[in-house]
């Protein structure tokens, strides 16, 4: 058996990563928004590095009054992403023929699902600001404008939230957890023919 002796103290304190270079040592990312690693902060509430953390553009848009709603952005550093892409596939089938003939249409929208955390730096108290935000910012009838390394691979800019969660977690007081499903959105621009 092997005996490590390890200073945590040392061990958090130390940038293992150069933050917002590839390890390849590949070109640096380019992002849609030239801003944006001047607002990723490189450490979150425990010491540890953020890598890809997620903004939301705040906007605004017309309740069913009329009435003029806005809501404020949020920077996330606490964010888990999947990507997910399928195809839509015209198949026919032929007799005769073992399989089917495929005829490639289209790509589908782009499914993102998000696992967000957000927290308190204190132990005991429940980061309610941060969630009414982003409850606010989920609730608009509108795409979000989205600002995220891992989503730009993707040419990823703007979502529709199709679903989310909120669900509480026994024994943590400063966390709020959500679990976002959305998909990906692209601008239609339409051209006044004169």
């Amino acid at each position: 058996m092997a005996i490590f002796s390890v200073n945590l103290k040392n061990a958090l304190q130390t940038n293992l990563f150069e933050f917002g270079r590839r390890f390849d040592g590949g070109p640096e990312p380019v992002d849609h928004d030239p801003e944006y690693w001047t607002r990723v902060r490189d450490k979150s509430y425990l010491g540890t590095p953020v890598f890809t953390p997620l903004e939301i553009k705040g906007g605004s848009y017309l309740d069913e009054n009329g009435n003029t709603v806005t809501f404020e952005g949020m920077f996330i550093d606490c964010v888990l992403m999947t990507v997910n892409q399928s195809k839509i596939i015209e198949k026919t089938l032929i007799n005769g023929r073992r399989g089917s003939v495929k005829e490639f249409i289209s790509d589908n929208d782009f499914t993102v699902n998000m696992k967000i955390v957000l927290a308190s730096p204190h132990s005991s108290i429940f980061p309610e600001e941060a969630t009414t935000r982003l409850i606010s910012i989920l609730r608009a009838p509108v795409a979000l404008e989205v600002v995220s390394a891992y989503l730009n691979m993707y040419e990823i800019y703007s979502i529709v939230i199709d679903s989310y969660n909120n669900p509480q977690r026994q024994g943590f007081q400063n966390l709020s957890m959500f679990d976002i499903n959305a998909s990906s959105d692209e601008p239609l621009e339409l051209q006044l023919i004169q």
